[in-house]
């Protein structure tokens, strides 16, 4: 029994310890929630450029916004509904996502849970990355990849799509849960993690939206939240681990030799 309990607060030791190291480490990302931009103001949407728009984020032909989550649902007006909502701006003018409140079967879109601004990238059309290098990685190290990710397709378009990001860090490539979107719907936000090894001690970090159909029902995912950290075990648990296994051994062979 005494064996027993000496396991059990060691393993709540080692516990601690994971989730004190996880709380504490900071993101490696910059401008992960997507607030910095330089945009003429924080409530402003626009087209994600190489100016760049956003700050500590760059682009490669994308056709991706960045919006405010706060009043998502206004941004995503029709100008019918309410004349003096100018939407997003692209560069074909006015862009609209369904909800609620345009027409659409689904509530309003909301922010995410990070809350503030979020990006929204068109998966079949002028599709390109959003990215950023990110550096200090330790080489083999593990890293968790954290985001939110919603989807929703664009006003007076009406076939189902589907979205998800194409995640990649480096050499290595992931892909989000696959989002099914009902037409002129908005599937809600949901968080993703993902873990990567880093290979070099700096690598491209970059989110490219994929969508079906490839024409005629513009399929957009939303993305905020974008969190990246490191995994390792606390070097506490080099001392704990070993005088765990070493008690589990003797109490083995005490309940053997009874």
């Amino acid at each position: 029994m005494k064996f027993h309990t000496t396991a059990i607060a060691g393993f709540a030791t080692l516990a601690l310890s994971v989730a004190a190291f996880s709380t504490q480490a900071a993101s490696l990302v910059t401008n992960g929630s997507f607030e910095s931009t330089n945009l003429p103001s924080p409530d402003t949407s626009g087209l994600v450029t190489n100016a760049p728009t956003v700050v500590g984020w760059n682009t490669s032909s994308g056709f991706s916004f960045v919006t405010n989550g706060d009043d998502a649902s206004a941004t995503y007006k029709n100008p019918s509904n309410d004349g003096n909502i100018a939407g997003t701006t692209g560069p074909f003018g006015p862009l609209y996502l369904w909800n609620g409140l345009n027409g659409g079967t689904t509530p309003a879109i909301t922010g995410s849970p990070d809350g503030g601004n979020f990006l929204a990238s068109d998966g079949a059309y002028r599709t390109g990355p959003i990215y950023q290098t990110i550096n200090g990685l330790v080489i083999g190290e593990t890293y968790k990849l954290s985001f939110y990710q919603a989807a929703s397709q664009q006003h007076n378009y009406f076939d189902p799509t589907t979205d998800q990001w194409q995640v990649s860090l480096g050499n290595q490539t992931k892909e989000s849960t696959l989002m099914n979107v009902a037409p002129k719907s908005f599937v809600p936000w949901t968080l993703q993690t993902m873990f990567f090894t880093a290979d070099s001690t700096s690598a491209l970090l970059s989110f490219l939206a994929q969508g079906t159909p490839p024409e005629g029902a513009p399929p957009f995912s939303l993305l905020d939240g974008v969190v990246l950290v490191p995994t390792p075990i606390p070097a506490a648990a080099f001392f704990v681990i070993p005088a765990l296994a070493g008690v589990f051994g003797f109490a083995r062979r005490k309940r053997n030799e009874a």
